[in-house]
């Protein structure tokens, strides 16, 4: 029961923004009998969907989950608009009657539509995707599941260690390999001053050279997770895990971190020392 009132509330709110295009004035308390219908119709459509393609698509990998849902959605949107679109062809919500809607919609003729439908959906979008891009990256993700790459940490001498990451500083920051600082003057007038990109974000010593290298192994893994989040796509459970540790890690890397963490441990190792 719970499922399906989430379920409503779902579909009535991709509905209404798609109806409100025909009639601008309509409202969800205006609208619900028809957003009910509609929405019954879109979930029969994907349910349809899904019991066709099930024989044509084989086990997906646990992580491709989030992305499959992504595409759902944009799916769910898309049939919503096309049904929307044809039903309120020509007419406005006042106009039609609603117990000649639903037999439109779900007789023999409405559920030869969402049936035909169905199978357009599946064939051209939802297996298609399954077998240009889903089935590739579970094998793929299998693959490496059986034969998992080794991490290599290659330290290097660094005597500049960038506590915000240059790699990111030239992504977001940067133009024209400078980043732009707002100084406020005495006269109260703001005056822009470029620098070039490296002289930004760091500190000579921070930390360890081991450090450095390892702080660049989870760079370059939260990579893609901060592309896909700015263009709000859902992560993965590794991507996820990438991005919380990139956090992390920005937190400690920080000078006012490091130099607490510093004071904190230079007694305790020191009374070791006395001790040994």
């Amino acid at each position: 029961m719970e499922k399906s009132i989430t379920k409503r509330i779902c579909l009535g709110a991709i509905l209404l923004p798609h109806i409100q295009k025909h009639e601008p004035t309509a409202t969800k308390e205006s609208a619900s009998k028809l957003i009910d219908i509609w929405g019954e119709m879109v979930d029969s459509i994907i349910n349809e969907m899904f019991t066709y393609s099930k024989e044509h698509i084989q086990s997906v990998h646990i992580n491709l989950r989030e992305e499959m849902a992504l595409e759902l959605a944009n799916l769910l949107s898309f049939i919503s608009q096309k049904v929307v679109d044809n039903r309120l062809s020509g007419r406005s919500i006042s106009e039609i009657d609603i117990k000649s809607e639903y037999q439109q919609c779900f007789g023999n003729e409405g559920k030869d539509k969402i049936k035909n439908t169905a199978i357009k959906c599946a064939d051209h979008i939802w297996i298609e995707r399954h077998r240009v891009r889903w089935e590739p990256k579970t094998i793929a993700a299998l693959d490496r599941e059986k034969n998992p790459r080794k991490t290599i940490l290659n330290p290097r001498k660094v005597e500049d260690n960038h506590f915000i990451p240059l790699s990111f500083i030239k992504k977001y920051w940067s133009n024209k390999q400078s980043v732009f600082k707002s100084v406020k003057c005495s006269d109260g007038t703001i005056e822009i001053k470029a620098r070039p990109v490296g002289s930004w974000g760091y500190q000579k010593g921070l930390y360890s050279d081991h450090l450095e290298a390892y702080f660049g192994l989870i760079e370059g893994d939260a990579a893609r997770p901060i592309e896909m989040l700015l263009k709000m796509e859902p992560l993965n459970r590794p991507q996820r895990e990438a991005f919380i540790g990139f956090i992390v890690i920005q937190r400690i890397r920080n000078p006012f971190f490091m130099k607490y963490l510093r004071s904190y441990m230079t007694p305790i190792i020191s009374s070791v020392d006395r001790h040994k």
